[in-house]
């Protein structure tokens, strides 16, 4: 049997790899490139951490979804798949993060 990591597995991993850094992460996150988030800004950094692991682990898995599709040769799937993560999946992250910031930072 032969491996293909093709760029979808890849993106796969490094969202699982995310994932997986964001729940162990003893500092909060950051969701935004370039925005460092204080530990003072935060109520609970564990739970938010753990929020947005989540939400890394949903991305890692939706990722994997398409690599079984391109694997299967049903590239429509793998198409469709982009599409809905291009004008659905980002706008429902900025979504959650929003919420998760909302409810975690320090009124």
């Amino acid at each position: 049997m032969k491996l293909n990591f093709s760029g979808i597995w890849i993106v796969a991993i490094m969202f699982y790899g995310l994932a997986l850094y964001t729940f162990i992460a003893k500092k909060p996150m950051n969701f935004w490139a370039g925005h460092k988030i204080s530990s003072k800004k935060i109520k609970n950094i564990k739970a938010y951490n753990i929020c947005l692991a989540i939400m890394w682990l949903f991305l890692g898995i939706y990722f994997s979804i398409g690599t079984y599709f391109l694997h299967s040769n049903n590239i429509n799937m793998v198409y469709t798949i982009y599409h809905i993560f291009i004008r659905y999946i980002l706008l429902i992250m900025i979504i959650y993060y929003s919420i998760i910031w909302y409810y975690f930072k320090v009124k």
